[in-house]
Parts: structure tokens; C-alpha cells; sequence
């Protein structure tokens, strides 16, 4: 018989608890009468209060209930998609006055989608695993086509949820094998089955079926196909949860799986994900060069990203998890900026995506295109930006693990990032007599400026002063 929660144990389960009880009461305010200010303010609060209470728990010592488990590694993940979800919501109300009738339920998915997302990181079964990666999708679908008068959402929200469909089907007749062959559904069970047995080929099919399906949300080759669509289709604002925090949950659940079940101990395994980082890396980027869409450039470098992250994660036991990690911040950070951008040029005809519209912009708006250049920077890794330390730690976790070959294709796609990120800047500071044409930022409350800042204190702290984020990573990370 199951103990009783305690008050110890009910107040470490408190971030989740506040994701699930916040977009409830909403919903019953929502319900009694509309209002667009009053729900962007409860959303905000309800993210601060995830966070107060992610740092509240951190030196708490691990909670291990049956399916999830509360420690410093899943609560660094969730206060960290608390910090995206409070500063998409700080982009959401201009953008939303902008583009759509209906406001309100925008924040409830939101709030949901980062519950799936920290949940995932938590899992220590699949059976949460899964559960929790549905509660994501199905917040997805509905956040992708939120813009239902527009043919693109809809489109975008329509391939999403075939092919996430497929997906969560693969994973899960993954899942299937994995239990036959062992007998148990959590991390824990299966590993101990795998001391005895070993990689028998049942389990290694089925690793395979769940690297296939975690591969479709990390977007990595050759599971990208919808990555561009998507991408282009979805509104800014969910775009860049997309790219960050529906991201951010895979890899995060992923380096407990992989964790606690040693998979990296087949080669056949590591031969197949660092194929998979290779591809991810070189497609990624060729198929960036050719964009004139900023989303669509973004969509494809950012399966480029995932090649890199990989390195790390295939660097395991060497810090790989480590710069993982910290390459997820550094990301998190430019593509909030990148979207964020985006979200704020926004005017009722439409989204600023095109990157002919940033020509000259630096002649009407000086102080947003200096922060879009130091976005570019940062992506492509120029020194002094968080790109650049990201990008340092995932190549010494590389050279801990002796995978040169990865490295040198590393060096090779970083040269051929910066050539796209920086046609960007050239673009935004050409064309001063033709200035007026130049796409012009909204005015009124603008609170996403108060955003833009805090990115870019980020991108330049974690570029200038790395090692007190990465001691608390090292601190928490799984190794």
C-alpha cells in the first residue's frame, strides 16, 4: 500500500502544482468574464511563482515518487522553461492585441505545454515519459493553428499533428519492445534487467523506435521534415517555444534516460546518433543558406543547433551533459531574442519574416537592430556571447571523448553559420536613402523592450562570465 504524501514531499512538488492549478483558475475566470490584461498579469505571476519555487526546493534533497523524480537537475529545467514561459508572455500582449480575437486561452496552452515539457525532464518512467510528452503535443497543436483565420497556422498545425501523431506512435511501439524484452517501464527496472541480459536485439529495436521518436521533437536529421512548415506557419511567440522549451524537455529527458540506462555503452547506438549529429549539422545549414524567410533561416539552423547539442550528448561521462546543458541556455537565450524580434515588428498584415524587410533598419531603429546583430553574433558564435561559450564547451567535451570527426564537422558548419547569420546584419545596416521602407516597430505597451533587455544581459553574461552558470549546471546535470 502507497504511503501518504507528506507536506515536505506536497511542497517539492510545488512547481508542478502551480502549472496545473494555474491555467485551472484562469480558465474559471475566463469563463466568468474576458479580459486580456488580467490574464497576461495572472500568467506572468503564475510562471514567478513556479520559479520562487523552483529556488525555494533546489538544495532540497531528491524526491522519488513512482513516476517522477523532484531533484536539482529536473527543477534547473524547469526554472529555466518558467524564465522562457515569463518572457514569452511578456511578447504575448502587443503581439495578441495585434493578431488575434481571442487572447485569453493563448496563456492557458502556454502554461500547459511548459507543464508537459518539465514534466518530461522529471519522468523516470515511460510511462510519465509519455504521458507527459502528449500533454506538450496536444498544447502544441492547438498553440501552432491559434491563428485559425490564417491558412498557414492552420496548415502548420495540421502537419504537426499527423506527423507528431506518427511519432508518439513510433515511440511508443518503441516503449513496447523495450517492456517486452525487460519486463519493467521504469528507467531504474530496465537498467537493472540490462546488467543481466545485455543489449539483446529486441532492446536495441526498440531504443532505436524511441531515439526515432525523440528525434521528430528534436527536430534532428532525418526526422526535420516539418521543421520549416512549422516553423513558418506558427505565430512568432510559438515558434520560439517551439525551438525552446518543447526542445529543451526531450533533451532534458533524454539525458536522464540515457543516464540511468547506459545506452551509451553500444556502439551501434553512439554509431547511429553521431551519424544522426553529422547530417543534422551539414543538412541544416546548406538548407539555411538558401532561405530568404528569417523563420524559415532560423528553422533550419536550429536543426543545425541540435547537431551541435548532440555532440555534447554523445560526449557522456566527459562533461558532455554539462555543456549539453549550457548550450541550451545560450540557445534558449538567442532564439527568445531572434522570435522575439520578430513577435515585435509584427503589425495586423502580418509578421516581419522576410528578411528584406530588416533592410536599412538600422537607419529607423538603431537600438533593435544592435540587438539583432548581437543575436547574429551569438549564433554564429563570435567571441563574447553566449553562442561562443556554448559552442567551447560542447568542443572540449568533444576533445575529452576523443570524437574528432565530429569536431572538425563542428568547425567546418560554424564558418558556414556565420555567412547567413551575418548577410542579417549587412542587410539591416544597407540601403539608408530607401529607409522608408523599412517595416516600423508598434507602439503602446511595449513590454517585450523589457525582454529584449534581459536576453541580452544574458547572451553577454553567459558570453563574458560562463563559470557561475556552469558550476550550478555542474551542480545539478546528471553525470
Amino acid at each position: 500500500m502507497n504511503k501518504l504524501i507528506t507536506t515536505q514531499e506536497l511542497f517539492q512538488l510545488m512547481p508542478y502544482i502551480l502549472m496545473l492549478a494555474g491555467p485551472v483558475i484562469l480558465l474559471v475566470f475566463i469563463a466568468i468574464k474576458r479580459n486580456h490584461i488580467f490574464s497576461w498579469i495572472f500568467t506572468m505571476a503564475t510562471f514567478a511563482a513556479v520559479l520562487f519555487s523552483v529556488i525555494s526546493n533546489y538544495n532540497q534533497s531528491s524526491l522519488e515518487i513512482s513516476l517522477l523524480t523532484i531533484d536539482k537537475f529536473s527543477l534547473l529545467y524547469t526554472g529555466l522553461f518558467a524564465v522562457v514561459g515569463f518572457l514569452i508572455t511578456l511578447f504575448a500582449h502587443d503581439y495578441l492585441e495585434k493578431t488575434s480575437d481571442h487572447k485569453e486561452e493563448f496563456y492557458l496552452l502556454l502554461v500547459f505545454a511548459t507543464l508537459g515539457s518539465s514534466l518530461m525532464v522529471a519522468s523516470n518512467n515511460f510511462v510519465s515519459l509519455f504521458l507527459s510528452l502528449e500533454v506538450l503535443s496536444v498544447s502544441l497543436y492547438s498553440l501552432i493553428a491559434y491563428l485559425r483565420r490564417q491558412e498557414q497556422a492552420i496548415e502548420a498545425g495540421l502537419k504537426y499533428l499527423i506527423l507528431a501523431a506518427m511519432s508518439s506512435a513510433v515511440l511508443l511501439f518503441g516503449i513496447a519492445l523495450v517492456y517486452f524484452e525487460t519486463g519493467s517501464l521504469s528507467y531504474l527496472g530496465i537498467a537493472a534487467k540490462m546488467d543481466s541480459t545485455g543489449f539483446t536485439p529486441y532492446l536495441i529495436a526498440g531504443l532505436a523506435m524511441i531515439i526515432a521518436g525523440a528525434g521528430f521533437k528534436l527536430s534532428v536529421v532525418p526526422f526535420h521534415w516539418w521543421t520549416a512548415d512549422v516553423y513558418q506557419g506558427s505565430n512568432s511567440l510559438v515558434t520560439s517555444f517551439i525551438a525552446t522549451v518543447s526542445k529543451g524537455g526531450m533533451v532534458g529527458a533524454m539525458i536522464r534516460m540515457f543516464t540511468i540506462i547506459h545506452v551509451f555503452n553500444n556502439e551501434s547506438i553512439v554509431l547511429v546518433l553521431t551519424i544522426i549529429a553529422a547530417a543534422s549539422m551539414f543538412i541544416g545549414n546548406i538548407l539555411a543558406l538558401q532561405q530568404n524567410n528569417l523563420k524559415r533561416m532560423l528553422a533550419y539552423s536550429s536543426i543545425a543547433h541540435l547537431g551541435y547539442i548532440m555532440i555534447a550528448f554523445i560526449s557522456f561521462g566527459n562533461g558532455g551533459t554539462d555543456a549539453a546543458t549550457f548550450y541550451l541556455m545560450a540557445y534558449f537565450a538567442t532564439t527568445l531574442g531572434a522570435f522575439g524580434v520578430i513577435s515585435m515588428l509584427t503589425t495586423s498584415d502580418g509578421e516581419a519574416e522576410n528578411i528584406s524587410f530588416y533592410k536599412g533598419l538600422y537607419w529607423r531603429k538603431p537600438v533593435l537592430a544592435a540587438f539583432i546583430s548581437l543575436v547574429m553574433f551569438s549564433l554564429a558564435g563570435i567571441p563574447l556571447t553566449s553562442g561562443f561559450v556554448g559552442k567551447f564547451f560542447v568542443a572540449t567535451a568533444g576533445v575529452k571523448a576523443d570524437l574528432w570527426v565530429l569536431l572538425f564537422f563542428l568547425a567546418v558548419n560554424s564558418v558556414i553559420g556565420v555567412y547567413y547569420y551575418l548577410r542579417v546584419i549587412v542587410m539591416m545596416f544597407s540601403n539608408k536613402d530607401n529607409s522608408e521602407e523599412t517595416i516600423i516597430c508598434s507602439k503602446g505597451l511595449n513590454a517585450g523592450m523589457l525582454a529584449i533587455v534581459f536576453v541580452a544581459v544574458m547572451i553577454l553574461y553567459l558570453g563574458i562570465y560562463p563559470s557561475g552558470v556552469m558550476g550550478m549546471i555542474q551542480n545539478a546535470v546528471l553525470h
